[in-house]
């Protein structure tokens, strides 16, 4: 009987460390998951912000160039009947 019970306390060693194990895993599995979406985020935001950069310098760009080349008439000078509206009337 002795030695069937020293197989049942090997057995729940080994039930026992192999939970601990899961639990450890689980734990790695975790950080890992949350270091890899600290990362995704980081660099998500990394590219929103160098999107956001150059989409301000096209802005300024093409603002710098509109004061420069005035090839248009501004939209007001065209003509407008009496009621503010523009005239589409045929004549």
């Amino acid at each position: 009987m002795s030695i069937r019970s020293c197989e049942s306390n090997s057995e729940a060693e080994e039930e026992s460390g192999g939970i601990r194990g899961l639990e450890e895993n689980k734990i790695k599995i975790k950080t890992q998951i949350q270091s890899l979406s600290i990362e995704i985020s980081s660099g998500f935001l990394e590219f929103v912000l160098e999107m956001f950069h150059l989409l301000l310098q096209d802005q300024y760009h093409i603002h710098r160039s509109s004061r420069s080349f005035t090839t248009l008439p501004p939209p007001y000078s065209q003509p407008h009947d009496d009621h503010g509206l523009k005239n589409t009337r045929n004549s």
